[in-house]
């Protein structure tokens, strides 16, 4: 785990430790990583894309196995577009991300997806790993790297539930409280995770770093 005042060191050089990180145990939380003048921007642009009734209830799978069911999440989401100033400015600070990882561990990451996530109040999402293999499914099996930013306040309180609960491989399991600033990064095919259900309003940017693939459209 990075330690809260992280903050303070160059976003490159905080790359730098967040991938060895990764690298040696699969996952990472950065905590008060967010720049606060970006923070500020993306908890705006988010409310106001609610605001104006964009977003819209996720469903589960792709294509033919794509289906909306609140006994397994229950979020609401909007994809970020390039042209959107704060999605712009926050896909083109992890895209630094994306760079090192490539140089890193040679991944063949190729693009990076992501949305806005709203879970309301009672809302949750059962355990499951982000890298769907499908057979016949374009672009099953693309995602590697997840990422989870969170939009909350940073104080978010321990009675307001909502936290990421990883389940590493041989590992403890590790419940992250999704207070906001703070980023978390882990392997999309072999990291099992969930997300508990939330007594508040929880928001966050979930991404995911992929390969190279036949594309459908996104769900």
């Amino acid at each position: 785990m990075i330690p809260a005042n992280a903050a303070r060191v160059v976003w490159p050089e905080l790359i730098r430790e967040a991938c060895e990180q990764l690298f040696a145990s699969g996952w990472v939380l950065l905590q008060a990583a967010i720049p606060p003048s970006l923070l500020a921007a993306l908890q705006q642009e988010m409310q106001a894309r609610d605001g104006a009734g964009e977003f819209y209830r996720a469903g589960i799978g792709r294509g033919v196995t794509h289906q909306i069911t609140r006994q397994v999440r229950g979020d609401r989401i909007a994809w970020l577009e390039p042209d959107w100033p704060a999605a712009a400015a926050y896909l083109a600070w992890m895209a630094q991300l994306q760079a090192h990882l490539n140089e890193a561990g040679f991944l063949g990451l190729a693009d990076f997806e992501a949305h806005y996530a709203i879970y309301d109040a009672g809302s949750f999402y059962r355990a499951h790993t982000d890298q769907h293999i499908e057979v016949g499914v374009p672009g099953a099996g693309r995602r590697i790297v997840s990422t989870v930013t969170y939009l909350n306040d940073a104080d978010w309180p321990d009675q307001a539930g909502g936290e990421l609960v990883l389940y590493p491989p041989d590992q403890p399991a590790v419940r992250i409280r999704p207070a906001g600033g703070s980023v978390v990064i882990f392997w999309s095919d072999t990291i099992v995770h969930e997300v508990l259900p939330a007594q508040q309003a929880r928001r966050s940017i979930a991404g995911w770093m992929r390969t190279r693939g036949n594309e459908l459209p996104m769900s």
